[in-house]
């Protein structure tokens, strides 16, 4: 009687359910001029202020995405090493993020060379979900840490404050790819979401009015088509703050930001009262005005 056979091994590697469509590959292109252009610009990195700032935004963005409560400005106390008040569980979050993204140049991703990974881990941890809290977070920072590798730029980029304004489509992605069996609809939007975290970094300082608009009328600033979104809905809601309008106009807080500080140097809007209680005022909300 011959033996029966013994199980089959399978000694090729881990493949992902993700089919490598061409409309992935050009999300790819595009992300890698828009990084070439930002590379160019920066160097080799950032400054030490713009690396501090974009740090404090994506653990901040990253860690509201999970329902911590700490505002922006919290966030950067603790950055600092100062005390606030707040729930003890959200400061501690906090606290842990911030030393794992300093830990972040000590550790190595198993594959750093190919950006698609990057989306890759992260949406399998979210499946597999090992951890009774935080698959989420060690999702984002673990694509952070692939992305450095790929680019150490990319480490300073603060793509979770893009994924924290378009949260419903984040997690309408995942429960597409799980349905779908394919990783396909995830990828699509985190490469989506780097993008566009790009062209918020490539944006002309709020300081500096360099790429704007001038017009031949009045030699004055024009308002960019996204800025008058911002006119329009702070003529209707003046107390929204920049978070709500990020999430309303499906951009991140930081290019909101940008938004208001050029139309304030416009002459175009006002801040009345205190930055965390007060409300804007439109002052002239049309470019013929």
């Amino acid at each position: 009687m011959a033996d029966s056979p013994g199980p089959e091994r399978d000694d090729a590697p881990y493949a992902p359910p993700l089919t490598l469509t061409p409309a992935l590959l050009n999300q790819v292109a595009a992300i890698a001029e828009a990084l070439g252009r930002w590379s160019a610009r920066e160097e080799r990195t950032p400054s030490p202020r713009l690396r501090r700032e974009n740090r404090i935004h994506m653990i901040q963005a990253s860690l509201a995405i999970e329902q911590n409560s700490l505002s922006l400005e919290q966030v950067t106390a603790l950055f600092d090493g100062k005390r606030v008040m707040g729930p003890a569980r959200d400061i501690q979050e906090v606290c842990n993020a911030i030393t794992a993204y300093e830990a972040l140049p000590r550790w190595s991703p198993s594959n750093g060379q190919h950006l698609l990974a990057s989306c890759v881990v992260h949406v399998e941890l979210e499946f597999i979900h090992p951890f009774a809290d935080g698959n989420g977070r060690l999702g984002r920072l673990w694509q952070t840490l692939t992305l450095t590798r790929w680019n150490p730029l990319l480490g300073w980029l603060p793509i979770e404050e893009v994924i924290r304004a378009r949260q419903q489509g984040y997690y309408e992605s995942l429960g597409q790819a799980d349905q779908r069996g394919e990783l396909e609809p995830f990828v699509s939007y985190l490469l989506a979401a780097i993008a566009d975290a790009l062209e918020d970094a490539l944006r002309p300082p709020a300081t500096s009015p360099a790429g704007s608009e001038i017009s031949s009328e009045t030699g004055s600033e024009m308002p960019s088509p996204r800025e008058l979104e911002v006119l329009e809905l702070l003529s209707g809601q003046p107390k929204l703050s920049a978070r709500e309008m990020g999430e309303k106009l499906g951009i991140s807080q930081r290019a909101v930001e940008k938004h208001l500080a050029a139309l304030q140097r416009q002459g175009r809007l006002r801040r009345l009262g205190s930055p965390r209680s007060g409300s804007w005022q439109v002052l002239n909300p049309s470019p013929g005005a």
